[in-house]
């Protein structure tokens, strides 16, 4: 069972002509897809991948944040690309990268007219959940150890330890 918490922000969303973006985050098996779900079920919200995440945007968030790095150029083009693409049609963008938890703060400066999101499911749920998905853990495991994610410059993990991404 999912607890979700209540903004002043996210009870006015409905009603708001000034937000133009929303922004789910939280940690994976949290409920993200669940939330964009339910929030893209309303006419005036979409996700303009269908309820799945941009796989380019994921990865290069995802290495960004364990290397402690602001968000790259290119996410932040693509997502002022789509706030501009749901803009012109009257609708709000919903966003469901879900590791962007750790670029809140650029992008509140980058799209100040964004809301964030978090569900909030309880850890017990979250790693019961994450066991099902043993081959995610598996993945990175082999691309820590590796030193990066793929073969382009831009997927190299240079991780600090201690890490607030890895823990």
């Amino acid at each position: 069972m999912l607890n979700w918490k209540t903004t002043k922000n996210t009870k006015k969303l409905m009603s708001s002509k000034d937000c133009d973006a929303v922004f789910i985050i939280g940690s994976g098996r949290s409920g993200t897809h669940f939330l964009t779900r339910v929030l893209c079920s309303f006419d005036r919200l979409t996700d303009h991948n269908k309820g799945h995440e941009f796989k380019d945007i994921l990865r290069g968030a995802t290495i960004d944040a364990i290397n402690h790095s602001d968000s790259r150029k290119s996410n932040i083009v693509h997502y002022s690309k789509h706030i501009k693409k749901a803009k012109d049609k009257r609708r709000i963008y919903v966003d469901q990268t879900h590791v962007n938890l750790f670029h809140v703060e650029q992008l509140r400066k980058e799209f100040p007219k964004a809301i964030f999101v978090m569900p909030l499911r309880s850890n017990e749920q979250i790693i019961a959940s994450y066991k099902n998905k043993i081959e995610a853990f598996r993945f990175w495991n082999r691309a820590v150890k590796a030193g990066n994610v793929g073969r382009r410059e831009s997927q190299k993990i240079n991780a600090p330890f201690p890490n607030r991404f890895i823990g």
